[in-house]
């Protein structure tokens, strides 16, 4: 969590394993199919025995370049 890392009485730590990686299949809510098949996806990880109880978190992969992502925490 940034210079978060740095506070003893915070004890939380924070990676990011993937910014751009290719999606695909689906998933149904209330017999809606919800494809992703084509998308980008993020994955993060976050842990530590003092963790936050709130944060703030964007992230988005929807631009016209196809390598191109931005994230912000």
């Amino acid at each position: 969590m940034g210079w978060y890392s740095f506070v003893p009485f915070m004890e939380c730590n924070h990676g990011v394993v993937s910014v751009n990686h290719d999606l695909s299949g689906q998933i149904s809510i209330n017999n809606n199919i919800i494809s992703f098949d084509g998308g980008k996806g993020y994955i993060e990880k976050d842990w530590g025995i003092s963790f936050p109880e709130a944060w703030i978190w964007v992230q988005s992969n929807n631009f016209d370049e196809h390598d191109t992502s931005f994230m912000l925490s």
